[in-house]
């Protein structure tokens, strides 16, 4: 099992949003925060890039960055307090947010800006969803269950939360606090980590050969295509998320959907209606 450790890749919580210069009472502070973000991003982006397993400086090259834009935030936390809106804008509160989650190697600092950041929500000085993500961090890293499941790790080829406490009301608490459904979430991680779902386990539901594909009517939401194949009448939706393989001898490489034509021979596995996955046989 490879975990999708976020203290090793880009965080997608929200964007940065640029505020006036004036709006921060520590304009001065609210650049470094910013600059040191955007070094975060870079070092984050070239580990991404460099795929799996990335080479060794590459992560020697990011702890470096992580150990030493922690040392320089405990100064700032030790003078001013949690860095909120009013101090350095609405974009350097959620720098100092980044910089926090990406503080792994120590669980005692990021516990203690977690009360912080708490107070400072409350207090209308930092957003919920920079709330949530730490929540979850923490929480994570002491082996309890999450509450917004925004922790992922990769299971099988696909990405799904890392334990969840209430499973069932999951959305509802994403939703309090502005977060996407936990299914969209999900599915925008897995394409921004350019991952392929593994094929499923189970037997498919049926090997057919394919008799033509349709593009995506308009309207048809995370619909790439619809496959017909011969012998079965309707049509079965191929969305963004379907995982697309080919039967290589003994090796399964993903593919893509211009992959699936007339005429050649898949296995599709169905949930819900639609494509989870779809084998092609030479």
């Amino acid at each position: 099992m490879r975990q999708i450790v976020v203290s090793a890749v880009l965080i997608f919580a929200t964007v940065l949003q640029a505020a006036p210069l004036d709006a921060a009472k520590e304009p001065a502070l609210r650049e470094e925060l910013l600059a040191r973000v955007k070094t975060d991003q870079d070092a984050r982006t070239k580990l991404i890039e460099a795929g799996s397993p990335p080479p060794k400086e590459l992560i020697e090259a990011l702890k470096k960055v992580d150990d030493t834009n922690r040392a320089w935030l405990k100064g700032v936390v030790e003078k001013h307090g949690w860095p909120g809106k009013a101090l350095v804008g609405t974009d350097g509160a959620h720098a100092a947010w980044l910089l926090v989650q990406h503080s792994d190697a120590d669980l005692p600092f990021q516990k203690k800006c977690l009360g912080l950041l708490e107070t400072a929500v409350k207090a209308g000085e930092a957003t919920g969803t920079d709330l949530a993500y730490l929540t979850d961090r923490v929480l994570a890293a002491e082996g309890k269950k999450q509450r917004y499941g925004t922790q992922l790790e990769q299971k099988d080829g696909k990405l799904v939360p890392k334990p969840v406490e209430d499973q069932e009301k999951l959305d509802v608490r994403r939703k309090e606090l502005g977060l996407m459904p936990m299914a969209e979430y999900v599915a925008f991680a897995e394409r921004m980590y350019k991952l392929k779902p593994a094929i499923p386990i189970r037997k498919p539901e049926f090997e057919a050969v394919v008799s033509k594909v349709l593009p995506a009517k308009e309207g048809e939401k995370d619909v790439l295509a619809t496959v017909f194949v011969k012998g079965r009448d309707a049509g079965i939706p191929v969305t963004k998320t379907t995982a697309i393989h080919k039967q290589m001898g003994k090796l399964v490489p993903a593919a893509e959907l211009s992959d699936i034509k007339d005429g050649v021979k898949v296995s599709v596995w169905i949930t819900n209606g639609k494509a989870e996955a779809v084998l092609i046989f030479p």
